[in-house]
């Protein structure tokens, strides 16, 4: 699955285990710039690689919902 964003919008995506994970995406959600925010306060300094995410992904749950 590819989906264009916009630089330093923030998504969700859900995995089939129920796991929520908040990503910040440049251009593709599976590129080279993507971060797994795993830090419920989404703090930069908790930002993860892109390689954390695989095909697993199932949908954007909303690409809107928080400020940049």
């Amino acid at each position: 699955m590819s989906a264009r964003f916009r630089p330093g919008q923030l998504i969700v995506v859900a995995y089939g285990g129920g796991n929520v994970l908040m990503v910040r995406g440049v251009e593709e959600l599976f590129g080279s710039e993507v971060y797994v925010l795993v830090s419920a306060g989404c703090d930069d300094e908790f930002r993860r690689p892109v390689e954390l995410i695989d095909r697993r992904f199932q949908m954007v749950i909303s690409d809107d919902m928080w400020p940049n």
